[in-house]
């Protein structure tokens, strides 16, 4: 492929032109050719100029892993305008909160979905919407908001998918291409919400030139090969889905291949039935795989490489056990485009399993001093600190926090701890919120982790800080087991003794046969194991 465009809109035509009768999505409504999403793109966005949508306007997209999802995104970015990832799992006070936060101006989305109704959570939010015109949507709550359009049952208050559609004719293409030429790649193209653990999410604004540089060099590193066919099982509002998986597949030409809703079962029998070649997703999201009772490593048959963010167990069970090729690891945040490293599909095993790779092409990242900003030598630990053509521009209305974000030498101040090794490969250690201090000294919770997960009776390992009188804190781990395999705390301690120094082995271990909580992000919920390690040590004392 010969793409060097630097807007989304560039990159869809080249793969239109150099890819049209190559499927672009198989969905389990429909399937798409990179020709016939090109045609649908463009028909909706003169759909939405017909609405009255203008280069600036922010479009809310609240659907599903659907094709009107790539159809409403695209559409919005051809007639200048910024996509706003909205969450399906978004309730009604949260939907308020967005929609106000990112000033949208039309909102294209679902009538309902996963018991989610839509369009009662609008009138929710304002009864008065229910009484206005389809043309004049007159909210006091969502002053912004014009014009919603619902893809389904739509109210008389509402245009419908097909009512947009329709209106295409009333725009000519000449109009569209005009409007269309003058995106640039320093415009907005996407607003996503960061996943809000410490406080209300954040609106990210993403630029063009940032989210079409990463998946570049992306390519390369995962080895993406003509014909390839990724399977898509993670929610659209992520901006691993969103930012790094569909674009990524797209500007190579591949094929995407949507599982509406995770379900492990299903995501199984649609990798095998579609012959997935290039896998994404969250740990937890493989480890449910592994629970079913069907032979992965045939089901995996036609996988060559996954990109997975999640414990060594799974990625090294996904290689050893299951027959994929490569299962690599990556680091990155929404503020960056999603990722900013990953291990090669050629790096030794060592590399692959202990750390996340070295920074794509367009990303340099440093390791500061939290405290100095100063700049420490390879193989010490600091605070992450990454700038790249693909960071974010700003935090949406909050100028403060953008200033907070990014030091005086324009890089991004992550908050997370790691260091780079001789060869210039990241290793993740963690949030420094999370740095554990006993007796003075600080202890990585990732490093422990990362010893306690080469046990190989280990299923999944966390690590927390837990009070203590005597050295402020200690050293606490949850551990689960692997199926069927039994593990004691003393032989967790012993593994530890021999692998790293004394003040870095946990002091309490909790051997778990449960789950552990996680956040709807997938992430473990910390917190909820530190409270509950902390309830046993006083219930045995």
């Amino acid at each position: 492929m010969t793409w060097r465009g630097d807007t989304l809109n560039e990159m869809l035509d080249a793969a239109k032109r150099d890819y049209g009768e190559t499927e672009a999505l198989v969905t389990s409504r429909e399937r798409l050719t990179y020709a016939e999403l090109h045609e649908r793109v463009r028909e909706f966005a003169r759909g939405l100029l017909a609405l009255g949508v203008r280069p600036g306007d922010r479009v809310g997209v609240l659907i599903s892993n659907r094709v009107e999802w790539f159809i409403a995104t695209y559409a919005a970015e051809h007639v200048g305008a910024t996509m706003v990832g909205l969450n399906t799992w978004y309730k009604t006070d949260e939907l308020r909160y967005a929609l106000r936060q990112a000033d949208v101006s039309t909102l294209i989305t679902l009538d309902s979905f996963l018991g989610n109704d839509f369009v009662e959570m609008l009138t929710d939010i304002d009864p008065a919407i229910a009484s206005g015109e389809i043309h004049n949507i007159n909210s006091t709550e969502l002053p912004v908001l014009q014009n919603l359009v619902v893809v389904g049952e739509a109210p008389a208050w509402a245009h419908g998918w097909t009512d947009v559609v329709t209106k295409a004719e009333e725009v000519s293409l000449e109009r569209l291409d005009a409007i269309t030429e003058s995106v640039s790649p320093t415009d907005e193209a996407y607003i996503l919400f960061s996943s809000g653990t410490t406080g209300r999410p954040k609106p990210i604004v993403l630029e063009h030139d940032g989210l079409v540089t990463n998946p570049r060099s992306i390519g390369s590193r995962i080895g993406i090969e003509d014909g390839d066919r990724f399977w898509l099982g993670l929610p659209l509002f992520f901006s691993f889905a969103a930012c790094n998986e569909s674009i990524t597949a797209f500007s190579h030409g591949a094929t995407l291949v949507v599982q509406e809703q995770f379900d492990a079962r299903e995501a199984v029998e649609l990798i095998q039935e579609e012959a997935c070649s290039v896998l994404y997703g969250m740990g937890n999201m493989f480890k449910q795989m592994e629970n079913l009772d069907v032979n992965l490593q045939q089901a995996l048959d036609s996988v060559r490489v996954g990109l997975v963010v999640g414990p060594r167990p799974v990625r090294r069970r996904l290689e050893e056990e299951h027959g994929v090729e490569r299962a690599l690891h990556g680091y990155g945040l929404t503020e960056v485009s999603a990722i900013c490293a990953i291990t090669h599909h050629n790096s030794p095993k060592a590399p692959r399993r202990n750390t996340v790779g070295r920074p794509l092409a367009n990303v340099d990242i440093r390791i500061k001093d939290p405290e100095t900003g100063v700049e420490v030598a390879p193989g010490e630990e600091g605070e992450i600190c990454i700038r790249s053509r693909a960071m974010f521009r700003k935090y949406l209305k909050r100028p403060d926090k953008t200033r907070e974000a990014i030091d005086d030498d324009g890089y991004l101040k992550t908050g997370d701890i790691g260091w780079l090794d001789a060869d210039g490969r990241l290793v993740f250690e963690g949030r420094i919120k999370d740095m554990i201090k006993t007796g003075g000294i600080n202890v990585s919770p990732q490093e422990v982790e990362r010893v306690i997960s080469q046990h190989p009776d280990v299923d999944e390992v966390s690590v927390v800080g837990l009070p203590d009188d005597e050295k402020d804190e200690i050293v606490g781990a949850v551990v689960k087991p692997v199926a069927g395999r039994s593990l004691t705390e003393d032989e967790v301690v012993s593994f530890c003794v021999e692998q790293m120094a004394d003040y870095k082995v946990p002091a309490k271990v909790a051997i778990r046969q449960s789950e552990f909580p996680r956040t709807d992000t997938g992430k473990i919920r910390k917190v909820s194991l530190r409270e509950s390690l902390v309830e046993e040590a006083e219930r045995d004392t």
